[in-house]
C-alpha cells in the first residue's frame, strides 16, 4: 500500500489475501502486519496458513496459540491451527480447535485423521465426505479419503482419491509417497 491508499486492516487484508493467492507468499506475509493480524481473525488465519505452508511449523503454531487467544472464536483460524496442530503432533491442540471450528473443511479433516486414529473408519469416511463436500479441492480431504479405502480394502478407490490429493498438493512429498 501507498500513501495514497492508507494502511488499515481490511485493505491490508485483501492485498495479501491477492498476494497470497498469487504465490507471493513472502509479500503477503508483509502485508499481515501486527495490526492486521490482530483486528482480523481472517488475516490472523492467512498468516498463519502461509508460515504453515512454507514449512515454519514451529514458528506457525506458537502464533496460532497467541493468536487463538485474540480471535477465540474465529472458525477460519481455529481450523487452521487444527491441521498445523496434526503436523507437528499436537492431538490435544488439534482436537480442540477442530472441534471449536465448526464446519470448516479443514477442521473436518482434522477430526477424520483423529477418527482414523482410532480405527474408526466410518467415522472418519463421513468427516472426510462432509470436508469434500464442502471443498472438493481439499488435497487432505482427498488423501484423507483415500487412506480411508485403503484401510477398507478398497486399492482401486484409494489410489484414485491418494492420487486426486497429491495433484491437487503439487509438489507436497508426502502425498506422492502415500499415493506411491
Amino acid at each position: 500500500l501507498t500513501h495514497t491508499n492508507p494502511a488499515s486492516p481490511p485493505l491490508q487484508f485483501n492485498l495479501a489475501w491477492s498476494l497470497a493467492m498469487s504465490g507471493k507468499a513472502d509479500k503477503a506475509l508483509t502485508a499481515l502486519d501486527d495490526q492486521t493480524v490482530h483486528a482480523l481473525g481472517q488475516a490472523a488465519a492467512l498468516r498463519v496458513q502461509i508460515l504453515h505452508d512454507l514449512g515454519k511449523f514451529d514458528e506457525a503454531a506458537e502464533l496460532a496459540r497467541d493468536l487463538i487467544a485474540l480471535h477465540p472464536d474465529h472458525p477460519g483460524l481455529l481450523a487452521a491451527t487444527s491441521i498445523l496442530a496434526m503436523d507437528v503432533d499436537d492431538v490435544d491442540l488439534a482436537r480442540a480447535t477442530a472441534l471449536r471450528a465448526g464446519s470448516q473443511p479443514d477442521a473436518l479433516v482434522t477430526l477424520g485423521l483423529l477418527s482414523l486414529d482410532v480405527d474408526d473408519t466410518i467415522g472418519a469416511r463421513d468427516k472426510f465426505a462432509e470436508a469434500l463436500s464442502k471443498n472438493p479441492a481439499s488435497a487432505r480431504g482427498w488423501i484423507g479419503a483415500g487412506l480411508v479405502e485403503l484401510v477398507d480394502g478398497n486399492p482401486m478407490k484409494a489410489t484414485a482419491s491418494l492420487q486426486r490429493g497429491a495433484e491437487i498438493f503439487c509438489e507436497h512429498v508426502g502425498s506422492w509417497v502415500a499415493t506411491a
